[in-house]
């Protein structure tokens, strides 16, 4: 007796049934990773060594990037800038909720054209808005990030 290599009408349910839940997995997957990135840094890690909130911004040829995290009772906070020009003199301030912390004068690197600078910074009370910013001549780049 031949039978015939379709499904029958009952497979194609639990077919589509899978499918259904293969599709609502992945939606949940996706919308916790959404809201896994989205959680204040105080609120995913505490006030005791949270996860670090990263920024970038273009600047003059390159890229200025600041990083901040809670560690108690201090922020770390750096800031890395890289214009691939060697011998440019920058300076460079930190301010946290518009209240400057720390100034000073960096110069680029001869080999990459960067440098790099790390801070402890007290930690507020409130919510901290870090903002990083580099002055060269006319030129001024700047990245922020809120704890």
């Amino acid at each position: 007796m031949f039978t015939p290599d379709f499904p029958r009408p009952e497979q194609s349910h639990r077919t589509a049934r899978r499918r259904g839940a293969v599709l609502l997995a992945a939606a949940t997957v996706t919308a916790a990773a959404a809201v896994a990135t989205s959680v204040p840094a105080q609120a995913a890690g505490g006030k005791g060594g949270g996860r670090a909130v990263h920024a970038s911004s273009p600047c003059a040829t390159g890229t200025l990037r600041l990083k901040a995290k809670h560690d108690a009772p201090v922020l770390d906070v750096g800031a890395q800038l890289e214009t691939g020009v060697a011998g440019q003199a920058w300076t460079v301030t930190f301010t946290d909720n518009g209240v400057l912390v720390w100034t000073g004068s960096l110069t680029t690197a001869p080999v990459g054209g960067g440098f790099g600078v790390a801070r402890p910074m007290p930690d507020q009370a409130t919510a901290d808005v870090i903002t990083v910013q580099a002055v060269l001549g006319t030129t001024v780049c700047s990245a922020t990030v809120t704890l």
